[in-house]
């Protein structure tokens, strides 16, 4: 039943995902579904799918609550590679104000705009893809 909570999460049923979750007693948002959500994500992103990851973690951030840190993380991540960085530096502004600081807290990239702050780090991004080109 949990597998197929899984599948329905995957495949943007929610709400089927969540009955299947209710009909074994089990709360909705755990451990094991929020990494589910992240590596599926991930591997979207591995596969450059990166459209797909976006739009898989923005239905995750409506259901995730004690995991959204992570959830935001990786959808900043997904956003910074697109090369939408006005939009990646909110996401991984929204994940630093969430409950997952700790784990947040030991990310590269969110040290870097921490220090830089969101202008700076933005132009420094822009400037960085310049050099590329």
């Amino acid at each position: 039943v949990v597998g197929l909570g899984k599948v329905a999460a995957a495949n943007g049923d929610f709400e089927k995902s969540k009955s299947f979750f209710e009909k074994i007693n089990a709360p909705f948002e755990s451990r094991s579904l929020a990494s589910f959500f992240n590596n599926r994500g991930v591997s979207l992103v591995k596969k450059g799918d990166l459209e797909a990851a976006i739009k898989f973690y923005e239905n995750a951030l409506q259901f995730l609550d004690k995991y959204k840190g992570h959830v935001y993380f990786n959808l900043g991540m997904a956003y910074y590679r697109s090369g939408n960085i006005a939009t990646a530096v909110s996401c991984f502004q929204a994940a630093l104000g969430s409950k997952d600081a700790n784990f947040l807290s030991q990310k590269t990239i969110l040290k870097e705009l921490q220090e830089k702050g969101p202008e700076k780090f933005a132009a420094d991004y822009t400037e960085k893809n310049k050099k590329v080109e």
